[in-house]
């Protein structure tokens, strides 16, 4: 837990600021600004995808390959998240000199 950085403090605070992110501090507008990391391509691109398709990926009356699908779109999703979380943090090492 210790190792652990929440990078919404930078973000919301304006601390770090593009002007892409037009005055927001989400990670849909960060990651695009920041990195041109979009969620555009992916099958799942919003919190409201993930609340619509989870429980249809665990209903049991769901096809298995729909099941599947969901499945992976959701790893697709969670990937982005938490890549992008990585490279932000890489990148703001690079901007302040640090390691």
């Amino acid at each position: 837990e210790n190792r652990m950085v929440d990078l919404l403090p930078v973000f919301s605070g304006f601390l770090c600021y593009h002007p892409d992110q037009k005055g927001r501090c989400s990670l849909k507008k960060v990651l695009p600004a920041w990195l041109s990391r979009t969620y555009d391509r992916l099958m799942i691109s919003a919190g409201g995808d993930v609340q619509e398709l989870y429980p249809e990926m665990l209903d049991p009356g769901t096809p298995q390959e729909r099941r599947e699908e969901i499945f992976r779109g959701l790893l697709q999703y969670c990937r982005q998240d938490a890549l992008g979380l990585l490279e932000l943090w890489e990148k703001l090492m690079e901007l302040t000199n640090n390691e």
